[in-house]
Formats: structure tokens, C-alpha cells, sequence
């Protein structure tokens, strides 16, 4: 065999790999327990692991696999984020549609750039201090109730948070390069807390409370050609039209804010107005 070794499965071949392999994957093998699976373990130049669409619900027998950069455990059965505090050199972490209540056992996982946990049960965003290096950070598809537990993430650049129980658009204001944010499928009923965001150039807020006719007034999903989102002359005129026939309580379908700026610029005007 050389320089070769089995990935074996309870007895069962999966993989012959060489031993200097920095990819492995084993995705779609029914595997229950990583315990397991024999060889990958010894795989001590391994970069990428694929363990997604298993039937795993426990992780564990990854601590050798210390120059680990890329982990995915995506679709499978997995109740707690636990061991992984040997892999400080991950950068990325998949753990989409699985059963985590809560975020937790990543602390030491510093260098991590990209953090999805869409579509499990938490209901709380917390334990992500330390992750200073977050780039890409999915939430999405979960329990959430409040938008908390972000202030260190001064580097965030995409966030997503549709799918949830929001109320209420607050805990944004450290996340200054933040580029694009999802707060579709939520219960928002006003446009506010985002005056800090500059970078933002895409914003998502269908079907939440907000009536269809004000994301109409505001450009909704059309780009106002000639608009200059920097020019405070501009937005007198950003949210002129005439669809006076659209109701008012309708709730936004499918809208994304082609001028984020210039959206969140004029709900601030407007709630100055009324007051």
C-alpha cells in the first residue's frame, strides 16, 4: 500500500487515501459515530473534512486533526457543539440543519472566518466573543428572539438572521464593516438601528411587519435611476411615486433594498418628520 491507508467504516472500506492527503470526504455514508471510522485520524496534513449528510450525533475523535481549516458537519443529528477545542486553526465551520440549542464550545476556535448554524433550534446569540476573525456568520432558520451577542464582531461582513422570531433591529452598531444583512421572515414592524452600518450594500426585510407600501415607497426592489445615496439633497425625492392604490397593512413579499443607505437614511427622515 506505500504510502496509503484505509478509511474504513466498520470494517468497510470508504476512502484509500494517501497519507499526505489534505482533503477527505465523507459525505453520504449513513455513518453514525465518528469514533467509527478508522485511519482519517492519522491524516495529520488533513485541511478539509466533509462529514455532512450523516447520520452523526456526536462530535467527536477529531483532536489529532490539528491543521484542520475547513470542518463540514452539515445535515446530520448533532445535539451540542462540543470537541473542537483542538482545532484552533479552523477557519471554517459548517453545522447548518442539525439539533443545537445553543451556541457554545467554539471559544477556542479564534481564527474562525465563516460560521453557519442555519436551520437548528437556538434561541439565543451568545458565545461568539471571542471569535474576533468572523467574517460570515449564518443564524439563520432558528429560535432568535432578539438581535444581541455581536458586539466583537467588528469585522462581520455577512449576516444572515432570516427565519427567525426578531421583533426588533437593534445590536448592530459595532458591526461598521457589515456588508450584507438578511432579516426576511421575521416580525419587524419598523426600520431602524442600522444608521451605523456604512458598508451595507444589501438588505433583505421581506415578510416581516412592515407594510409592502412603505418598502414600495422606498425604492424597494427597484434601483431610482440617478439617485445618489450620498447627497442628503436626494432624499426628498428617494421615496416620490404613485402607488397610492397599495394597501396598508400589507406585509412586504419578496423585497430586497437595492440602496440600503439611502433606505435606512430615509426612514430616519421620515420618523423625524412625525414626531
Amino acid at each position: 500500500m506505500g504510502n496509503t491507508i484505509q478509511i474504513t467504516l466498520k470494517g468497510k472500506v470508504l476512502k484509500e487515501v494517501n497519507v499526505t492527503e489534505t482533503n477527505l470526504d465523507l459525505s453520504f455514508h449513513k455513518i453514525v459515530d465518528i469514533e467509527q471510522i478508522r485511519g482519517f485520524d492519522t491524516l495529520q496534513k488533513l485541511r478539509s473534512l466533509n462529514l455532512s449528510n450523516n447520520l452523526i450525533t456526536e462530535i467527536k475523535n477529531l483532536e489529532h486533526l490539528v491543521n484542520l481549516h475547513y470542518l463540514y458537519l452539515n445535515n446530520n443529528q448533532i445535539a451540542e457543539i462540543k470537541g473542537l477545542d483542538a482545532l484552533a486553526n479552523l477557519h471554517i465551520l459548517d453545522l447548518r440543519d442539525n439539533q443545537i440549542p445553543e451556541i457554545k464550545g467554539i471559544r477556542a476556535l479564534v481564527k474562525l472566518r465563516d460560521l453557519k448554524l442555519s436551520g437548528n433550534r437556538i434561541a439565543e446569540i451568545k458565545g461568539l466573543d471571542t471569535l474576533v476573525n468572523l467574517r460570515l456568520l449564518y443564524l439563520d432558520d432558528n429560535k432568535i428572539t432578539e438581535i444581541k451577542g455581536l458586539d466583537a464582531l467588528v469585522g462581520l461582513q455577512d449576516l444572515n438572521l432570516e427565519d427567525n422570531q426578531i421583533t426588533e433591529i437593534e445590536g448592530l452598531d459595532t458591526l461598521v464593516w457589515l456588508q450584507s444583512l438578511s432579516l426576511g421572515n421575521n416580525q419587524i414592524s419598523e426600520i431602524k438601528g442600522l444608521g451605523a452600518l456604512k458598508a451595507l450594500g444589501y438588505l433583505t426585510i421581506n415578510n416581516n411587519q412592515i407594510p409592502k407600501s412603505l418598502v414600495d415607497e422606498l425604492g424597494g426592489t427597484s434601483h431610482k435611476a440617478g439617485y445618489d445615496p450620498n447627497d442628503p439633497d436626494d432624499f426628498d425625492d428617494y421615496g416620490d411615486n404613485d402607488n397610492t392604490d397599495e394597501e396598508e397593512d400589507e406585509d412586504s413579499e419578496g423585497s430586497w433594498i437595492s440602496n440600503p443607505r439611502a433606505f435606512v437614511a430615509y426612514c430616519a427622515k421620515k420618523r423625524e418628520l412625525v414626531k
